[in-house]
């Protein structure tokens, strides 16, 4: 009897991060630690198809939480009335990751018996991350911070076991889970020894 999913894993690292936290206003504001939804983004663009849901587990915090603010000129249609009219910029603070690095884990499951068996998949996914060839290049929340390293872990990463925190209520997705009240599921996020592990929200 085939299984019908199978875990994935990889590690990836950038120079910068920002998962967006919804409240954060004008100014993009990170949260502390990957989303649900950033993780699948990442493992989809290693390998996507039609005929698979990936499911991420947990992530293995490998460095400190540092945080980088920078300001930039916002000169978009938010601006106040005389901003506008005159042409002046607003200056915004963006609050972002630097320097991540990130153990991933996840299911990658079989939508139906119609596709075949799910460890071919599970193949193409090693495959892809052993040559370094992807279905796009990943990223970490916004696609300006791409992964400068993608692939399978390294025996210099270290998980950072000292990390242990509750994040209140984060953001999981607002996309994959129409059945949520409003299309967006909250959940507290918390890291113990540098584990977070994500809520099972798709069986």
């Amino acid at each position: 009897m085939n299984k019908r999913h199978h875990e994935i894993k990889c590690e990836a690292s950038g120079v910068f991060a920002c998962f967006t936290r919804p409240d954060s206003g004008s100014g993009k504001r990170s949260y502390e630690v990957p989303t649900y939804s950033s993780v699948r983004g990442i493992l989809e663009a290693v390998y996507w198809s039609k005929e698979t849901i990936v499911i991420p587990r947990k992530v293995e915090i490998c460095s400190p939480i540092s945080f980088y603010e920078y300001n930039v000129n916002y000169l978009g249609p938010s601006r106040k009335p005389d901003d506008v009219k005159t042409g002046n910029s607003m200056s915004v603070g963006d609050s972002i990751l630097s320097n991540v690095c990130y153990r991933i884990y996840a299911d990658i499951h079989d939508k139906g018996d119609t596709y075949g068996p799910c460890h071919k998949h599970k193949e193409i996914f090693d495959r892809r991350i052993k040559r370094g060839s992807f279905y796009s290049w990943p990223y970490f929340g916004l696609k300006e911070f791409s992964c400068d390293y993608i692939g399978e872990f390294r025996e210099s990463t270290t998980v950072e076991t000292s990390l242990n925190f509750v994040i209140s209520a984060p953001l999981y997705h607002d996309k994959f889970f129409p059945h949520a009240p409003n299309g967006a599921v909250f959940q507290e996020a918390s890291v113990k020894n540098g584990v977070l592990e994500y809520i099972r929200i798709i069986k």
